[in-house]
């Protein structure tokens, strides 16, 4: 939502808050918009979406997109919570081959809890057994089900699985973690900047271009970087403190090196 000057020029850019924008159709097929109880002039507002769907006035999200999915991850988390306060599987089994009436069962019960809270050995008789029914920690914990749905929730939104701290089973290293990182801007990010990009890049003098400064994410290793710029500052298209500011260095003020290309004090 752009603020103009008297000359027409954009001087601030506000984001109103998802939750707090409502749209809507109307019978003549034009789209409201009211923030606040405040109707919106549609000329002065700048709509994105993220999946644009024909007939459609708002965009689908991840979020929407994949509602079942999201559910069932959190689905999976309360039931591993609520089996330990209120599951229903018993601690263990009593059996006999003789037959017990309702009370007998119960007042076996009684005494075997009894005599476990008293820490002291267990004595069964009339060919009573006792069957442990034991979960290991990795069951209990539904450890497999609740990995699957962080894995899941990564696919869902583009986000590398290593970024979630889930493991996707590769081995990584940093030169792979380098390629991840560069195919998380490409892939996912850029889904999101690109339609930011040309919406800011409208608002701007004709000429001018919004984008997102992402040197800094795809930055490379130490020796990488410091070959990138050798080779750019042998070319020509590169200067010193160009190099220095994007290494978060003071600009050098001596002239011979600042000039484009090699000097007799090396690179």
């Amino acid at each position: 939502f752009p603020s103009h000057d008297k000359g027409g020029a954009v001087v601030n850019i506000e984001v109103l808050p998802v939750g707090q924008v409502f749209v809507e159709t109307l019978a003549d097929n034009t789209i409201r918009y009211t923030y606040n109880g405040q109707v919106l002039d549609p000329a002065n507002l700048s709509h994105l979406k993220l999946c644009d769907i024909a007939g459609r006035a708002t965009g689908l999200g991840a979020i929407q997109s994949a509602k079942k999915d999201i559910q069932n991850a959190i689905d999976v988390r309360e039931y591993a919570i609520e089996f330990f306060s209120d599951g229903a599987v018993p601690s263990g089994i009593l059996s006999t081959d003789q037959h017990l009436n309702a009370d007998q069962a119960d007042a076996l019960r009684t005494r075997f809890v009894e005599t476990q809270q008293a820490n002291t050995p267990a004595v069964l008789s009339n060919g009573l057994e006792y069957q442990a029914l034991t979960l290991s920690p990795k069951d209990l914990q539904w450890l497999e089900a609740r990995a699957f749905s962080v894995q899941d929730i990564s696919r869902i939104f583009g986000v590398p699985a290593s970024f979630l701290l889930a493991s996707s089973g590769d081995s990584q290293t940093y030169a792979n973690l380098e390629t991840i990182n560069r195919a998380f801007v490409n892939f996912t990010l850029m889904t999101y900047f690109g339609c930011i990009e040309d919406a800011f890049s409208a608002l701007l003098p004709l000429g001018v271009n919004a984008k997102f400064e992402l040197d800094a994410f795809l930055r490379g290793d130490t020796a990488s970087r410091y070959n990138a710029y050798e080779s750019g500052i042998r070319a020509g298209w590169l200067t010193r403190n160009e190099v220095r500011q994007w290494e978060g260095l003071e600009p050098l003020t001596n002239l011979e090196n600042i000039t484009n290309g090699i000097t007799t004090q090396g690179i």
